[in-house]
């Protein structure tokens, strides 16, 4: 059982606690509001297309050979702070009712150096020619402060 009464080691210390817990919160605050995730607009699988948000954009849309109605498609993004960790593509509805879901891709994706420094490349493998999304999720910044919590005894 964690107790903060036992990470004072002093009598008085609860009278510092409310600064305490507040410079917890502040810290824990920071931490949610890091940016770990950034999303596109649709993006059309043609060659030279550019999304206005992100800045996403199609280098090349090829058909994978002995593949059937798979399209391996090359993007560009620009560079991060951290490293990609993981590539959501979301499937634009056929229907403007219905609810837009992961896309079927038949492979992983695959993370390319591209010719420009500021960029990062990513391949992806589409199931059919659709309009796409992209949630790209960055790897945890983590923080310089790490919690000391001591067990109650």
């Amino acid at each position: 059982m964690f107790s903060i009464k036992r990470l004072c080691r002093t009598p008085d210390c609860t009278d510092r606690l409310p600064l305490w817990c507040g410079l917890w919160l502040l810290l824990l605050s920071g931490a949610a509001l890091a940016q770990d995730a950034s999303d596109t607009l649709w993006i059309e699988p043609v060659a030279g297309h550019k999304e206005s948000k992100l800045g996403a954009q199609v280098m090349k849309v090829e058909k994978v050979e002995g593949e059937e109605e798979v399209y391996k498609i090359q993007l560009t993004v620009p560079k991060a702070d951290t490293e990609i960790e993981e590539v959501v593509v979301i499937a634009k509805p056929n229907k403007p009712k219905l609810e837009a879901k992961a896309a079927r891709q038949p492979r992983n994706f695959e993370i390319y150096n591209p010719r420009d420094p500021n960029r990062s490349g990513i391949i992806i493998y589409l199931g059919k020619k659709q309009d796409f999304a992209l949630r790209i999720n960055y790897e945890e910044t983590r923080s310089p402060i790490e919690p000391h919590l001591f067990p109650e005894q």
